[in-house]
């Protein structure tokens, strides 16, 4: 009997662990997070500086955060969101079993856009040996833009491996950004759009898909205090609101490997970022001819060519009871035709200043901090600097002596949050100034227009016909790159439960005549060095080689203001609503004196989860 009896428990006991559920913490949680706002808001009402803002970041990361809140401390309503958080961070897999769990989530999306202005103003673009005619409002780079818009369905596979690995694959069918060469099919040449595939202008076109999916595939693995990703999503290196000078969340995604490692009062992270080069959509790179932007119609059967890729390392610390947070961000933008490395360069923990590589990479160095004086209330800055002459070794630009332009950029700001009836009240009010000539740089071969060693990026997309093969630039750093004087205004409510949400924005910029096209140049030793030295500038002295109508022109600053309100509600567990309404102006579109363009723009969207 006894016999039996052991059996049957040692039985029991292998049929548990069969299906025993996984202790999995290594999902990853992106940028645009609820859940990590929320723990933001209650680090700020407790008096912490700001959560790490390294993003995105691991549940077990996440889990790590809440560890440092007194929920005893915490009122009703902060416990509330506590307790939402919480669950979310440490739910586990729908299907649960023998250290295997998988998640399949679905939704369709139901997307209206509409805005007033479809007529432009104009503005001429130079690709493939054409002109193009470019008409404010129409494109991706709406307020809301194509990080922000929604496929019309999306399918997400997640697979939690043991305790240590997680998988997330996501599928779309959506509408292609671009649909010709000519750009004359995007989004804003009618008044209404929609988000449904074949239907993105109301009249019924197949032909217009998305091939670029996945926006988020990647291999996470990690334990406690630690985690390795690798794949495709998006990236946010710091505070910013308008975004940050050394990585901001402009791209909709990007392709890399990353290793980080944290405590309650220190986190390291390392990161390689991979990028088409530059030889693959700039035009004569041979030296026969003038150099230009190649940037549409490259169809995907030529060879693609060259090595361009982002390392950085990073570190957070923190000090004085948790209230105040440094961090320092060294990044290197390297790139080779030819695909070779120094591997020097792939060293996590060397200071990448001193590779001395001048014509294979460019480093930035980006110093940060955010203080907690009080309970409720942070402040914060971020300064970047990318070229400036050493004291005592280098001679600066002047009148009299031409040399290499100074490119820094700074930003600050205050965000504050306290409960307000049934929610948190948000708000950040920020600042933010970038040097005509940050994130700019020589030109590989001869330094007179060929495309430069810069924080210029791109991605890679396919259309399904006429454009082909497109690429669409950002800039790595700050959003709106050189040359721009930013100030940002938020303020928000968000229920303790985070199913509804309300916030108003203001956006204010004066943009100078520097941007992703400028060809970098040496200042100083004439006249003219007044209109270069400080932004924004109303003079493009260099060649643009996408608006040629700038280049060596008397321009005037471009002035964006942007009022804006955005309304989510989480109306059942199937169900989500959003509404967002931005009314624009923009004085002297594209630098150019009297030109002048309003819009209102209206998203309506409705997100069906299965």
């Amino acid at each position: 009997m006894k016999r039996i009896t052991l059996i049957a428990l040692i039985a029991l006991f292998c049929v548990g662990f069969m299906f025993a559920e996984t202790n999995n913490m290594q999902k990853i949680f992106p940028i645009t997070s609820d859940e990590y706002k929320a723990i933001s808001y209650l680090y700020l009402i407790q008096g912490h500086s700001l959560p790490s803002t390294t993003g995105p970041w691991s549940a077990d990361e996440l889990a790590k955060m809440l560890e440092v809140l007194d929920y005893n401390a915490l009122n009703d309503a902060q416990k509330a969101v506590y307790d939402t958080v919480k669950d979310s961070v440490f739910a586990r897999p729908k299907a649960d079993w023998n250290k295997v769990g998988f998640n399949f989530n679905g939704s369709f999306n139901l997307e209206g856009y509409f805005h007033t202005n479809t007529d432009g103003p104009e503005r001429t673009a130079r690709s493939n040996g054409h002109d193009i005619t470019e008409k404010a409002f129409q494109g991706n780079h709406w307020v809301y833009d194509e990080k922000d818009q929604k496929p019309t369905l999306n399918f997400e596979l997640e697979t939690f491996a043991t305790d240590h690995f997680y998988a997330l694959f996501q599928g779309t069918v959506a509408n292609s950004w671009h649909s010709d060469e000519y750009y004359t099919e995007e989004l804003g040449i009618s008044k209404f759009s929609t988000s449904i595939l074949g239907l993105k202008h109301l009249k019924f076109n197949l032909a217009y898909f998305d091939g670029n999916w996945p926006y988020r595939a990647f291999l996470s693995a990690g334990g406690e205090n630690w985690n390795i990703q690798v794949g495709r999503d998006r990236l946010s290196w710091g505070p910013g609101e308008s975004g940050n000078l050394s990585i901001s969340d402009d791209m909709p995604w990007q392709n890399y490997a990353k290793i980080t490692s944290y405590t309650e009062n220190f986190k390291y992270t390392f990161l390689t970022s991979f990028f088409p080069h530059p030889i693959n959509y700039w035009d004569n790179q041979e030296g026969g001819g003038t150099p230009e932007w190649h940037g549409m119609d490259n169809g995907y059967h030529h060879p693609y060519r060259g090595l361009s890729m982002y390392i950085g390392h990073r570190f957070e610390l923190r000090f004085l009871k948790d209230k105040f947070t440094f961090a320092a961000t060294e990044g290197l933008m390297y790139m080779s035709e030819d695909n070779s490395i120094d591997m020097r360069a792939l060293n996590p923990l060397n200071f990448n200043h001193n590779n001395y590589i001048a014509w294979s990479s460019n480093s930035t160095l980006t110093l940060e901090f955010n203080y907690t004086p009080f309970k409720g209330i942070n402040v914060y800055g971020e300064w970047i600097v990318d070229e400036i002459a050493f004291p005592g070794i280098e001679t600066p630009p002047s009148e009299t002596n031409r040399t290499v332009p100074t490119a820094m950029g700074f930003l600050f700001g205050a965000k504050g949050a306290f409960t307000l009836g049934n929610g948190i009240f948000h708000a950040s009010a920020e600042f933010a100034k970038t040097d005509p000539y940050l994130y700019l740089r020589d030109g590989i071969r001869d330094g007179n227009g060929n495309y430069g060693l810069n924080y210029v990026v791109a991605i890679r997309n396919w259309s399904s016909v006429g454009a082909g093969i497109t690429y669409d630039e950002y800039f790595l750093g700050y959003t709106y790159g050189p040359d721009a004087v930013v100030a940002n205004v938020k303020a928000g409510w968000t229920t303790t439960d985070l199913k509804l949400s309300i916030e108003g924005s203001f956006f204010f910029m004066a943009h100078g005549t520097h941007d992703q096209w400028t060809a970098w140049t040496r200042i100083g030793g004439d006249e003219d060095y007044q209109y270069e030295k400080s932004s924004p500038t109303t003079k493009h002295t260099t060649y643009n080689a996408k608006y040629a109508y700038k280049t060596g022109a008397v321009l005037d600053v471009e002035k964006t203001t942007v009022i804006g309100l955005n309304v989510t509600y989480k109306a059942a567990s199937w169900l989500q609503l959003l509404a967002q309404a931005d009314l624009v102006s923009i004085k002297n579109y594209g630098n150019v004196t009297g030109v002048d363009a309003k819009d209102f723009q209206l998203v309506l969207s409705a997100r069906f989860l299965f």
